[in-house]
């Protein structure tokens, strides 16, 4: 097996027309629910980020500068 096909932090970067042959089965309800448990986590772990304390940071490699920068997306936007 070719390495780049089992790299998973890459389906998080991809296109939307990547991502249309395994959405295509799905209906829109299931499309919508899947938008917005997305849109929900991206929420949660924004807020989590912006509680972390300079230590933490520090031990996980992002600056202030970074997670203002994170935190001041919008929803949608990942």
């Amino acid at each position: 097996m070719d390495s780049s096909e089992d790299d998973s932090s890459s389906l998080l970067d991809a296109p939307a027309a990547g991502l249309a042959p395994r959405l295509a089965g799905l209906s829109l309800a299931a499309r919508l629910r899947r938008a917005v448990a997305r849109w929900q986590a991206r929420i949660r772990s924004r807020r989590l980020l912006a509680r972390l304390d300079q230590r933490m940071l520090r031990d996980i490699g992002i600056d202030r500068a970074r997670v203002w920068q994170e935190t001041g997306k919008w929803f949608w936007q990942p």
